[in-house]
């Protein structure tokens, strides 16, 4: 996803909008949940080229789409990869406070406030939410979905993966990925695929409901880290990755219903270019 995504999207969330009835017909048609709070339709995206994860338009032509997305075609610092060969080595001690934050659900084209960007998934976050690893400090912006997942741990790949999106006060970003296996259903996927925008363009806000990005982190605390790129265009690269070794599980009709969304918008695996991949056991209790 986009830097200027993720800005976008944190604005939505602070700027109020007047509810419809619960019996109201959202523009273009679609009713509104009945426990919404405020809908609003998403503000025109600032003019950029078309993408998307197939076509004339897809992966291998993002480098050609603008020139501040040549990154995207000839960099050596991009993600995915495949995290395989890793290196035991100390690595910055990595804490995440992360708490309840209040839904806003939204469609666009690429990503579920909850928003379908078009793209994603995305759930913004309020200011607060704070990654630290080691001495730097940054803030989290979003959360979003890819399905199937982007990483690949030995080759391996699976039906989904969460990307939690965080800046620092300098601009540098970090983002930490959780991988998903089907198995019993997740408790923080519950209030968003249960209210998930069936078009883009629209978003919800919910007044009395909450989801924690710490519910989808994973007990065991052993991570990868290495640095990458955004994995959308402009595929910004001097990323700090810190991806969770260990899946946590969605159920199928979860996965599902994600996938429904946003349909596949994975960007296949890049070359690694010689670059290292730590692993490290984080200490109890790190997040």
């Amino acid at each position: 996803m986009s830097a200027r995504d993720s800005a976008c999207l944190l604005l939505m969330a602070f700027v109020s909008c007047s509810a419809p009835s619960s019996t109201e017909a959202l523009d273009g048609g679609e009713p509104a949940p009945a426990d919404h709070a405020a809908t609003r339709a998403l503000p025109a995206p600032v003019e950029q080229p078309h993408w998307s994860y197939r076509g004339d338009d897809g992966p291998d032509a993002w480098g050609r789409l603008a020139p501040e997305w040549a990154p995207c075609a000839v960099g050596h610092g991009q993600s995915p990869i495949d995290l395989s060969g890793a290196v035991a080595r100390p690595a910055p001690a990595l804490h995440a406070a992360y708490g309840a934050a209040k839904l806003a659900i939204a469609h666009n084209e690429h990503t579920a406030d909850i928003v379908n960007t078009g793209h994603a998934v995305q759930v913004s976050s309020p200011r607060g939410d704070v990654l630290t690893l080691g001495r730097d400090s940054y803030e989290l912006l979003q959360f979003h979905f890819h399905t199937p997942s982007e990483h690949t741990v030995n080759g391996q790949r699976f039906p989904l993966e969460a990307h939690f999106v965080h800046r620092a006060p300098d601009g540098r970003l970090a983002v930490v990925a959780v991988l998903f296996r089907a198995g019993a259903p997740n408790a923080g996927l519950r209030p968003v695929v249960e209210r998930l925008p069936a078009r883009k363009g629209v978003e919800f806000h919910y007044e009395h409901l909450e989801t924690d990005a710490s519910y989808f982190l994973p007990k065991d605390r052993t991570t990868f880290r290495y640095e990458g790129s955004l994995t959308t265009p402009p595929c910004t690269e001097g990323v700090a990755w810190v991806v969770f070794a260990s899946p946590v599980s969605a159920s199928v009709e979860q996965i599902a219903a994600l996938r429904r969304a946003s349909g596949t918008n994975s960007r296949p695996r890049q070359a690694a270019f010689g670059r290292s991949v730590t692993v490290e056991r984080l200490g109890e209790p790190a997040l």
